[in-house]
């Protein structure tokens, strides 16, 4: 009942509504992809701040001081970019119609929060790069919070696009058996009177 309840407010959420259909399997699957996917694009922040942190002798070799050093190789608005590039893929996952799959869950909602991401990020790299002085107390949390936020979309995505190509037709199938199974019911109930 709490379960029918919760799944029921689900699907009025704009970009979480199709969660309320998705399986465990469409999360584990997800998360492996997204993790890979986060591994490799983010190995320019941990790999460069490592880098940097072993070459540079003056500062203390301690776990904050490592952490200091990867940030600081996306205050100049790196993030901005990797912003960008992760929701880039989401417009062709939420756009393209597979034959004989539902639409991608949440659609409206995830374009619009993409291109919002999208819009600002472009904006916000471009005028970190013409040089022109820009508050990083601002910027920096602003694109820390703009990744975030499209790695938040990216996940989703990938747990929709693992739904839609094997729960859903998964679940269509179950409930052609359940009607065929309830129809043969009824035929054979009709017969059985006459």
């Amino acid at each position: 009942m709490r379960l029918n309840l919760a799944k029921k407010i689900l699907r009025k959420l704009p970009l979480l509504s199709g969660l309320a259909d998705c399986r465990l399997s469409d999360h584990e699957d997800a998360s492996k992809e997204f993790s890979v996917n986060l591994i490799f694009s983010t190995a320019p922040i941990w790999l460069g701040g490592l880098i940097i942190f072993s070459l540079d002798q003056s500062q203390n070799k301690t776990f904050f001081s490592l952490l200091i050093t990867m940030i600081s190789t996306v205050r100049g608005g790196e993030l901005f970019m990797y912003s960008t590039a992760m929701v880039a893929p989401i417009v062709y996952i939420a756009l393209k119609p597979e034959k004989g799959i539902p639409i991608f869950p949440g659609q409206i909602s995830h374009v619009v929060f993409i291109t919002i991401v999208a819009i600002i990020s472009a904006a916000f790299f471009a005028i970190q790069r013409t040089g022109v002085w820009i508050d990083t107390n601002i910027t920096f949390p602003l694109s820390f919070g703009l990744y975030i936020l499209s790695l938040i979309l990216l996940y989703l995505a990938t747990v929709y696009k693992n739904y839609r190509l094997t729960g859903a037709p998964d679940e269509a199938r179950e409930q052609t058996a359940e009607f065929v199974e309830e129809f043969n019911l009824r035929h054979k109930k009709r017969r059985h009177k006459r």
